[in-house]
């Protein structure tokens, strides 16, 4: 019986560590995925819907300038930016 309960108990210790192995790669998958936006039009109108409401009080004033930091796009990092609009 003693044989029984620890062959019970290691095959369920082995499920949940597989379980667990298995997420961890799934996870790490979709964290390494390096997305190509070069393709991409980020051009708009410039109108905001109207449930969108403007800032009281925004992080960045509308009007100055920034530096972006992020390189998920080729030529991004380092770029200059001004903040023409800051919303809730």
């Amino acid at each position: 019986m003693k044989k029984i309960v620890i062959g019970i108990v290691s095959l369920a210790t082995a499920f949940t560590l597989s379980a667990c192995a298995s997420d961890d790669k799934e996870a790490s998958k979709h964290e390494n995925i390096e997305m190509d936006h070069s393709g991409m039009n980020h051009s708009s109108t410039g109108e905001v819907p109207e449930s969108v409401k403007v800032a009281d009080n925004p992080t960045y004033e509308v009007g100055s300038q920034a530096i972006l930091k992020t390189d998920h796009m080729e030529g991004m990092k380092g770029a200059e930016a001004t903040i023409i609009g800051a919303y809730d």
